[in-house]
Formats: structure tokens, C-alpha cells, sequence
């Protein structure tokens, strides 16, 4: 049985790579459609982010979401983990992320988001396969998409 997790982006030789843990959502809406951010570059990612020393993975999710979006999730399941390794133009440094991705759904409204730079925006799936800066993330969508993930249930 293979154990590896799929690993997306090179690694380039020579170069010191900052090594992350993040996790991200797959949230889907009635339609189907696939909540990301867009920044203020015209990137899109799936919500989530880099987790701080002190939290679980699903408290990194919920921070993370609520800062980007304004909303609190419920959290239905993994989808799975996967690393990716990437120059950032905005950090100026290699990153090595290992996401950790989960099907969720919206919950409340809670607040503003805190991040004004991001605008929530909802795509198919196959769009934000197409969009989204980060192959892990891409994957994460279709991981969904191909588990049959129903967010009416």
C-alpha cells in the first residue's frame, strides 16, 4: 500500500524551503459551486491558511475562514493531505506546504472578514480546477468532486 503523500511543485536544489502546515476547505454551495478567495494579484485559493504553533488543524481552518470569509464552518470530513512546494512573490521565499484539506460547509455570518484583501467569490469546481494558484488545492477540489462529497446531505 502507498503510503506517500501526492507532492506537487519541485523542489529546487540549493534553496532553503520555509516548511508549513496549513489547512484548507472545500466548501461547496447548493449549486455545486466551489467557495474561494480571489487577492488583490487576481490569484485564487481555496479558504485556509498556515497554522500557528498552538493549533490543531481544525482550529486552523475555523481561524483561517473566518478571517477570509466572515463565516464559521462546520467541518464534515478529510479530504485528504498533500505537500506542495512553491516560490512566493509576495513572502520572497521557497515555501513547502503540507495542506491538510477538508469538505465543509458554511455556518453563520459572524463578522467582516478581517482579511480586506481577499474577496470571497464562488466558481464550479471545474473552474476552480482551471484557477487556482496551488495544484494541492486543484486536487483537493477534485477529491471532492470524485468522492461524490454532497454538502445537502
Amino acid at each position: 500500500m502507498n503510503t506517500a503523500l501526492p507532492q506537487f511543485g519541485e523542489r529546487l536544489a540549493g534553496n532553503n524551503y520555509t516548511r508549513r502546515p496549513g489547512a484548507y476547505a472545500v466548501v461547496f454551495d447548493a449549486g455545486q459551486r466551489v467557495a474561494v478567495v480571489k487577492n488583490r494579484y487576481g490569484y485564487y485559493f481555496l479558504l485556509g491558511g498556515g497554522a500557528e504553533p498552538s493549533e490543531t488543524m481544525e482550529e486552523t481552518l475555523q481561524r483561517e475562514v473566518l478571517e477570509e470569509s466572515g463565516y464559521d464552518i462546520q467541518i464534515h470530513r478529510k479530504l485528504g493531505e498533500a505537500t506542495e512546494c512553491f516560490w512566493s512573490e509576495i513572502g520572497q521565499r521557497y515555501f513547502e506546504v503540507h495542506g491538510h484539506f477538508y469538505a465543509a460547509s458554511f455556518g453563520q455570518r459572524v463578522r467582516e472578514p478581517v482579511d480586506d484583501h481577499h474577496v470571497l467569490v464562488w466558481l464550479t469546481a471545474e473552474e476552480a480546477v482551471k484557477q487556482l494558484c496551488r495544484q494541492s488545492q486543484a486536487w483537493a477540489v477534485r477529491q471532492a468532486v470524485e468522492s461524490d462529497y454532497d454538502i445537502r446531505r
